[in-house]
Parts: structure tokens; C-alpha cells; sequence
């Protein structure tokens, strides 16, 4: 008798803990959806977040950033007003030289099952 009294107490508590749990995890839950909820209606209040991405065009890459395509690892040939750059060069100085100032415009080359076959950068100007 005492072994069943003690198991049911134990079964309680378990009960209790499982629910002070999950009441826990409601709690958690409210309060990040209230943040999330606080979040957008402060982004969409202020508007910054939106209107930074909103004039970005993702074809468009600097001098700089372009650098950065040259110095890292390469898994295609990139093309730099027309001058091809292969994936295994490292001859820097030359293709340094292909960059002018200002911004470049990305694109594409494509094989017939639409596959990359190469990066290709025409200079946009300033």
C-alpha cells in the first residue's frame, strides 16, 4: 500500500512538472511571437531595412568586389571585358590590370543543359 501511495505521488509530480513545462514553453512562445510581431511592425514603420535592399541590383559589382572574385577561390573562368581569367591563374598583377575604376556588370555563359560555364564581367562605368 505504502509502494502504490508513493507512485501515485510520483505520478503527480511528474503530471505537474510535465505541465509547469509545457506552460513554460506557451510562455516562450508568446513572447517571441510578440518580438517578432514588435520587429516588423517597427521595420515597416521606419522602412529603412526594405528601402536599403530596394535599389540594390545584384548584377552590378564594384572594382573592389571584383578584386575580392579574382583573389578568391575560382570554380569557373571569368571573363573581364572579354579577357578570360581561368580558374587555376594566379598571375595577379595581370588581371589587376583588366580592372578599370567603377562598376561591372555580372552575367552569365551557359551550356545546352543550362549548366555555368562562365562568369562574364562588362565594365557598366561609374
Amino acid at each position: 500500500m505504502h509502494k502504490a501511495v508513493i507512485n501515485i505521488y510520483e505520478m503527480v509530480i511528474g503530471a505537474l512538472i510535465f505541465a509547469l513545462g509545457l506552460l513554460y514553453l506557451s510562455f516562450q512562445s508568446n513572447a517571441a511571437a510578440r518580438f517578432v510581431r514588435l520587429a516588423n511592425d517597427e521595420i515597416l514603420e521606419e522602412g529603412d531595412l526594405y528601402r536599403q535592399y530596394s535599389d540594390v541590383d545584384i548584377n552590378l559589382v564594384s572594382c573592389e568586389e571584383l578584386y575580392a572574385v579574382i583573389m578568391g577561390e575560382r570554380a569557373l573562368p571569368i571573363s573581364i571585358d572579354g579577357r578570360i581569367i581561368e580558374p587555376d591563374g594566379n598571375d595577379y598583377e595581370l588581371y589587376f590590370s583588366y580592372i578599370r575604376a567603377g562598376t561591372y556588370r555580372k552575367s552569365y555563359s551557359y551550356d545546352a543543359d543550362h549548366n555555368i560555364l562562365q562568369v562574364i564581367y562588362e565594365y557598366a562605368g561609374l
